[in-house]
């Protein structure tokens, strides 16, 4: 049942995300990861499937650190639309919630959910459930900012993408990650050392070492991916 809600909550946010970055090409994306060691949320989410089971370095700002033991983030792009979760290794550790809205780089083995009918028809059951409750109920829902139809709409969205491609399941890609950097910054001074985390879209995105000496010290910074 938690991986079943993991699932879930990765399709939730993903929604259609993936369609907001088919104009980079996926060789491009791919000539830029051994260029530059890392790259933005955004390219991930082209070259995901390529990489399935191997290592990448994926640079982003941190939306959000589960608040349950700090095992999973989500890690926002260029637009605001398009963003990834890393879970955390078991070696890894955990999370801080400190790091929300921080520019981090999660390094960790591209890994693939897949949501079949049976998990979206588990979760339009839940909603539905949710949508027949009390109205005391419903009102606390509210309060959260819950929208049971937006729910409803893209559960059927789910089903008709699932009876069309071909596959009869949506392919979620995440990190499991096994370690990452915080990248601090300065404003009156520059950092000491930039990583190009995509050359496809020319971001660049400083990031330091894993123990987050402040840009004007006199240690250098690692790039995004760079050795700790």
């Amino acid at each position: 049942m938690k991986k079943t809600l993991f699932i879930l909550m990765v399709a939730v946010g993903l929604g259609s995300c993936c369609n907001n970055t088919k104009n980079t090409s996926t060789a491009t994306v791919t000539d830029s990861i051994s260029a530059a060691g890392a790259i933005s949320v955004d390219s991930f989410l082209v070259v995901a499937p390529e990489f399935l089971g191997k290592e990448l370095t994926v640079s982003g700002t941190v939306d959000h650190v589960c608040k349950h033991g700090g095992k999973r983030v989500k890690l926002m792009g260029e637009s605001p639309s398009n963003f990834i979760h890393g879970e955390a290794t078991e070696g890894m550790g955990a999370f801080n919630a400190e790091m929300e809205g921080s520019t981090v780089c999660l390094t960790g083995m591209v890994a693939e959910s897949k949501m079949d009918l049976a998990y979206v028809e588990e979760y339009e059951k839940s909603v539905k459930e949710a949508m027949e409750s009390s109205k005391s109920e419903a009102e606390m829902e509210h309060a959260k900012g819950i929208d049971h139809h937006a729910q409803l709409e893209q559960i059927a969205k789910w089903k008709e993408e699932i009876a069309s491609n071909g596959k009869g399941y949506i392919s979620n890609y995440y990190l499991e990650v096994s370690k990452f950097n915080v990248c601090k910054t300065d404003s009156q001074k520059p950092c000491c050392s930039h990583a190009k985390a995509d050359s496809a879209i020319a971001v660049s995105v400083p990031c330091g070492k894993a123990d987050e000496t402040p840009c004007g010290d006199k240690k250098e910074h690692e790039g995004c991916g760079g050795k700790n």
